[in-house]
């Protein structure tokens, strides 16, 4: 478990940031931590300059120190939550609202930096039309439909903020999911194979890959098959004829 005053450091040095970029954190952070321990013989001389600005900030973090074991639960309400649904893509949003407009990328190694990118070159925030180049910090939070979702805001609480979980992007960058919907896509898909040597290609790389438990499905019936996933937690990979153009 965190330690309960490293979890207070870090979230007055965000705080700290946000309001005031000059603001000498550590000593906010020194005054309310050693006053929690010592009493009110600590001076408050430091902190005087800013005491309208700060005293809500204060307040607040001084009820998170007094808790004891509510720091555990803030610990707990941060914590990264798996991506249930990695296929999904990357949504970048256009902005902190749930409901906003967003572009979806396919799965990548740097899903964070794929959204930026798409900010730097003005793609976002209109999606329709050309944007002003920007580099808005970026926070990963897995979607209410279990996609990773990245939106645009400063720390990692936008994600509680917007009832929301807070993405574990590692695993999900290191889903072997992704590396199979990648052998599929390159292999077979783009290969326009016919039906039944697309299933059994699908099947040789379920089996090299060792995806035990998965089946494929021919529904296809027409030359240059597309092989894709199941919805949800459906282990199946199903052959089907190519959408028309």
């Amino acid at each position: 478990m965190s330690d309960p005053f490293d979890l207070l450091r870090g979230h007055v040095r965000r705080q700290a940031e946000r309001a005031e970029p000059d603001t000498r954190t550590d000593e906010l952070v020194a005054h309310i931590t050693l006053e929690h321990h010592r009493g009110p013989a600590v001076s408050t001389v430091p902190l005087a300059r800013r005491k309208r600005r700060w005293s809500s900030v204060v307040v607040s973090l001084a009820v998170f120190v007094g808790l004891g074991a509510g720091a555990a639960v803030t610990a707990t309400v941060l914590d990264r939550q798996r991506v249930t649904e990695p296929l999904a893509g990357v949504v970048c949003r256009a902005e902190a609202a749930t409901n906003s407009s967003a572009i979806v990328l396919a799965a990548s190694a740097d899903p964070s930096g794929d959204c930026a990118r798409r900010w730097a070159t003005g793609e976002l925030p209109l999606v329709d039309e050309p944007s002003a180049p920007s580099n808005p910090p970026l926070v990963a939070c897995v979607g209410r439909g279990g996609a990773l979702e990245v939106y645009p805001g400063d720390g990692d609480e936008l994600c509680s903020e917007l009832g929301l979980a807070l993405a574990d992007v590692e695993t999900f960058v290191t889903d072997p999911k992704h590396a199979l919907n990648e052998r599929i896509a390159t292999e077979i898909n783009l290969a326009c194979m016919e039906p039944e040597a697309a299933a059994k290609a699908a099947v040789a790389v379920l089996d090299e890959m060792d995806f035990r438990g998965w089946d494929v499905v021919l529904e296809a019936t027409e030359k240059c098959a597309l092989v894709v996933f199941g919805e949800g937690d459906d282990r199946t990979l199903y052959v089907r004829d190519h959408p028309p153009v």
